[in-house]
């Protein structure tokens, strides 16, 4: 049985900086982070991942030259799964091509969605696997 490993937040976790997000976001974020106390959210993850505040785009998987179908907003990362926020649904199973830039570094991954649910008015709470591991979210990247 695997030991369950928490979010760990460390000097070594990368920058964190959502001031400049929007306020619904920063408000989304905020609610859904409360609510991750109750016992509904416990054990969800059996991977450490760590803090990233990073605002990105995705784009669908069948045209990734195409403008943004959503702006995201990176919660916690590790080298296979992320999570975020975003104000548009993304449907379970779906290929995307996540857009960010990681304090420097320009990150440009496929994922497939493994959650969206709607948390609260037009946010949702989204998680993806990345096709690849993205060592550039693993721990010794920051």
């Amino acid at each position: 049985m695997q030991e369950e490993q928490k979010l760990r937040i460390t000097s070594e976790s990368p920058r964190t900086d959502e001031k400049s997000w929007p306020l619904d976001a920063r408000t989304a974020l905020f609610s859904l982070e409360v609510s991750g106390n109750e016992e509904i959210w416990k054990n969800r993850r059996h991977l450490p991942r760590h803090m990233c505040r990073v605002e990105g785009t995705v784009v669908s998987g069948d045209n990734p030259a195409a403008l943004a179908d959503a702006i995201v907003y990176l919660r916690d990362v590790n080298e296979r799964f992320v999570g975020f926020i975003s104000s548009s649904p993304l449907r379970k199973g779906d290929l995307y091509w996540l857009n960010c830039d990681r304090v420097g570094v320009v990150v440009h991954a496929q994922m497939r969605i493994i959650r969206c649910n709607n948390f609260m008015d037009d946010w949702f709470d989204c998680a993806a696997v990345f096709l690849n591991d993205q060592n550039q979210f693993g721990p010794r990247a920051a």
